[in-house]
């Protein structure tokens, strides 16, 4: 086949280089004989042309050589040398002086040389002439008699362009006409190349293709003959090779299918057949044992000279007691494992030969069933037994029923009865509904039977009721016991009884709880300072909470004038108790060590700087943290409202958050210190930056901005950042920014208990109009800021600062009195219907003083109130209600409920000095 391939490539190469080579010297040919062709004509239209040229240049320039107009020679002979292929005009005298020459340059344009006779008398012109670039042509210019000459050269340069592009197309159209020769010999010989391939190889696979049948027409009948011969041919040996393998697929079927090993050796003991269950039983392929000796392959070598014994005897005797026999035996696998077989030999004659054939089953499963059937049985007998045992102690131990699908009591033990106080009779038949205690919800026991009615286990604990009316509480482990389908269709409840665990449950939860209580009570008297008195136009607010109920966040205030005091804010490493003893622990240092540096103060009159007390305090503290492996993060903060300055010192605590007044932005101020405890060398230094009325301060612990949500995302600087600056924009002030911070935490993170301490301080240098010494002077709007303890017993205090201020405004006494009985109608309302979402909530109060008005504002967080139209009460007693809504209409001058911001909710109460006519 590839001999034959190899000579149709060396016909088809042969044949297509003859009838190219002929075609391309064809074009050849006759592009060399185009050239020449095309040559000779140009040249003879560029001869014609510049004869022409010059017979009409000397007419044209005879009156003007009489007359010496040179100029119009030139112009002429400008125009003239851009004419086709003119390349140079030169026209003389009689003499051979040259009065103009000009040549064509490479814009296509005339270009003068020689004019008006500059030419030395001794230059030639050239006369008729051509060369391979150019062709001259020289005339005389004649009037009368001979005044000149015109010489005209013409470039033949283009007429080399010419011949080159006619020879490239000719060698293109040659190629062009070699590829379709080409493409034509293949078409031609295709046909007869493809059946001879088709032929050549169905005849090599003729032995394999079995009577399958060469489908090809050609237009060549030699090989349609070919293909017909070639069809018999396969069809033969298709019948042929069928007649032979007929019966070796039948016995290959036969012992392919069977389940049984079947092994046949002649009688020698070489093996002759090994089916596929002998090669998967014993391990090997029957190309590995076929000619070997059988004792070799699968006889165990404590029994091959028994075998070979039996074979000799066989072939002496022809008897053997082992024929036709089914037999229990042992056999060794290809990897030496031996095994228990069942095995029947059969023993026939071909040709007066004799040959075995055996049918070997394994019983290796057969005989561990057996050995396992007996193992399963003692050990079912002995189940039963421990079962029966199991019972016994369950019983002994705990409350157990069965319920059928329908939750009916089918059995019960003794401890249920005992217990529950219902006899056996009184419960079969009933459900577990009449031990009901009452303390759990309907929804519990749905939830419960739909849990095991889905097939699923159910665990938890229940309070049940005995038949006296008592209440115990059980563990208890429902298991739904399920049929083929999954479905249950009865319930086992084991209970243990843990009356007595839940009784010292709810103990230690009392004890616990009073331990919080204590363990609060000792934080806020030892961790949590006190706001000071007496400090002039400073507004401060505070909280913390703890999430272990005790922390170790602290803060502590050191007033040292009505200007002037400082905040020292703190975070101890860890939770718990431990933290809380290390920061009440850090707080006293801090006492002692500003104690001993004020004693300077009395003498020198100089406050010891921030700078100066945290240094003591590490130098007294750290020591001993090591010692007890933890630290302390600290800020300390001076406000010194006179000097308008803030000074600080940041020992590793959490940045202070400043807004400025001016700005409206919030910077952060951080020191570069580390926290307290950590190097004994670290030297601790201050800074400063001018503060001013308006200005707040945020300091806090990292247990706000580490708060997360559900996705374990945290809440971070820049929310809180937001959150302050909004609430700035609504004039809020520090007590309301904080319960709204609060608020928002617990909407971010879904959880009402706090993974880590929180603790927040803010302070507002309060730019106040001084009410109580100006305002008489000078009317301008001025305010004032009251916190009130959400109780009604403490709402004196708004009556007692409403006085105050209208007695400092020269309010009249009625105004003042209707103005203090809306305000107090107006806080009662709220403390009493407005729903509380903080434990320490408080209502703040403005009184703002106008020049014609006194106005008080009741801020406050809780839902917006919106009254009805019509606030005039029932006075008939058919209904209640209306009547503070009437009052505080009725006794000031204005009334609105706004919501400055949302969550926050405003009253304002208007009351102008002298009562306006509203008719």
């Amino acid at each position: 086949m590839r001999h034959f391939h190899q000579n149709k490539r060396s016909i088809w190469l042969v044949l297509a280089s003859v009838v190219g080579l002929a075609t391309f010297l064809s074009f050849i040919g006759l592009g060399i004989y185009m050239a020449a062709e095309q040559r000779s004509i140009a040249e003879e239209e560029i001869h014609e042309i510049t004869r022409s040229i010059a017979t009409n240049i000397s007419s044209a320039v005879a009156n003007d050589i009489l007359e010496e107009r040179f100029d119009n020679i030139e112009e002429l002979l400008l125009r003239s040398v851009t004419i086709s292929n003119i390349q140079e005009i030169i026209v003389a005298d009689a003499q051979g002086k040259i009065i103009s020459k000009v040549n064509r340059d490479q814009r296509e344009l005339g270009k003068p040389d020689y004019t008006k006779r500059q030419i030395n008398a001794n230059t030639s012109l050239p006369s008729t002439s051509q060369t391979t670039k150019e062709y001259r042509y020289s005339i005389a210019i004649e009037r009368g008699a001979r005044l000149g000459t015109v010489v005209v050269a013409s470039s033949l340069q283009h007429l080399e362009k010419v011949n080159r592009y006619i020879f490239f197309d000719t060698a293109r159209a040659a190629f062009l006409a070699i590829l379709l020769n080409f493409v034509l010999l293949w078409l031609g010989l295709r046909s007869m190349v493809k059946g001879l391939s088709l032929s050549t190889k169905f005849a090599i696979q003729l032995p394999t293709i079995k009577g399958s049948q060469l489908s090809f027409d050609s237009t060549i009948t030699e090989i349609n003959s070919l293909v017909i011969a070639l069809n018999a041919m396969s069809t033969e040996l298709a019948s042929q090779h069928q007649k032979l393998n007929d019966s070796e697929i039948r016995k290959s079927a036969i012992l392919a299918g069977a389940l049984d090993c079947f092994i046949s050796i002649d009688e020698q003991g070489h093996i002759m057949d090994f089916n596929p269950a002998a090669e998967k039983t014993f391990g090997y392929t029957s190309s590995e044992v076929i000619g070997q000796p059988l004792h070799e392959i699968i006889i165990p070598p404590a029994m091959r000279e028994a075998h070979k014994a039996g074979m000799r005897r066989f072939s002496q005797t022809k008897k053997s007691q082992v024929l036709q026999q089914r037999l229990e035996m042992t056999a060794v696998r290809k990897n030496g494992t031996e095994f228990p077989i069942e095995m029947t030999i059969v023993g026939f004659e071909i040709d007066q030969r004799q040959y075995f054939s055996g049918y070997i089953r394994d019983i290796s499963a057969k005989k561990q069933m057996e050995e396992e059937n007996t193992w399963t049985h003692r050990l079912l007998s002995q189940m039963m037994k421990e079962l029966e045992y199991q019972k016994f102690a369950l019983d002994q131990h705990s409350i157990v029923s069965i319920a059928d699908a329908t939750g009916k009591i089918t059995y019960i033990n003794e401890i249920f009865s005992a217990i529950s106080g219902y006899s056996e009779v009184e419960v079969l038949g009933q459900d577990h509904r009449m031990l009901k205690s009452g303390l759990h919800s309907a929804a519990f026991y749905q939830d419960m039977w739909e849990h095991i009615s889905t097939g699923k286990v159910w665990h938890g604990q229940i309070a049940n009721r005995t038949k006296g009316g008592a209440i115990y509480w059980v563990e208890s482990t429902i298991v739904p016991w399920l049929d083929e389908h999954g479905i249950p269709y009865q319930y086992i409840s084991i209970r243990t009884d843990i009356t007595k665990q839940k009784e010292n449950e709810r103990a230690l939860a009392e004890a616990r709880e009073r331990e919080l209580a204590t363990g609060f009570e000792i934080q806020r008297s030892l961790l949590w300072g006190r706001v000071p008195d007496l400090l002039t136009k400073t507004a401060i607010s505070t909280y913390s909470e703890a999430s272990q109920g005790v922390d170790g966040d602290f803060f502590a205030f050191t007033r040292y004038s009505n200007t002037c005091f400082e905040l020292l804010v703190g975070d101890v490493m860890g939770k718990g108790i431990p933290a809380a003893m290390i920061g009440a622990a850090v707080k006293n240092s801090y006492s002692q060590v500003l104690t001993e540096l004020l004693i300077n103060f009395r003498v020198n009159q100089t406050l010891p700087s921030p700078a100066e007390i945290i240094n003591a305090l590490h130098y007294s503290l750290t020591p001993r943290l090591i010692a007890l492996n933890s630290f302390v993060t600290l800020a300390l903060y001076r406000f010194d409202s006179e000097k308008g300055q803030l000074t600080f010192v940041n020992a590793g605590h959490t940045a202070g958050l400043l807004l400025q007044k001016h700005t409206q932005k919030i910077q952060s101020i951080l020191g570069d210190n580390l926290p307290i405890g950590v190097l004994k060398e670290e030297i601790y230094v201050e800074r400063s930056m001018p503060i001013a009325f308006g200005d707040l301060l945020f300091a806090y612990s990292d247990g706000i901005t580490e708060t997360r949500d559900h996705a374990g995302n945290e809440y971070g600087e820049s929310l809180l950042v937001d959150h302050i600056e909004a609430c700035n924009r609504a004039a809020l002030p520090p007590a309301l920014i904080l319960q709204l911070l609060r608020l928002e935490l617990r909407t971010f993170s879904s959880n009402e208990s706090l993974s880590d301490d929180q603790t927040a301080i803010a302070i507002q240098l309060c730019d106040f109009n001084d009410i109580y010494r100006h305002i008489k002077k000078e009317r301008q709007d001025g305010m004032d800021v009251i916190e009130i303890p959400w109780r009604l017993k403490e709402l004196h205090i708004l009556r007692e600062q409403i006085a105050r201020v209208a007695s400092l405004l020269d309010l009249p006494d009625d105004r003042r009195d209707q103005l203090i009985l809306a305000a107090f109608e107006s806080a009662t309302n709220v403390i009493r219907h407005s729903p509380t979402r903080l434990a320490d909530q408080t209502l703040h109060m403005k009184i703002i003083a106008q020049d014609d008005a006194v106005i008080v504002e009741l801020l406050y967080v809780g839902i917006p109130f919106t009254p009805t139209s019509s606030t005039t009460p029932d006075f008939s007693g058919g209904s209640d209600g209306g009547f503070g809504l009437y009052i505080i209409q009725q006794a000031v001058d204005q009334v609105s409920y706004n919501e400055p911001y949302p969550g926050v909710c405003s009253i304002r109460l208007i009351q102008h000095y002298v009562e306006e006519d509203n008719e």
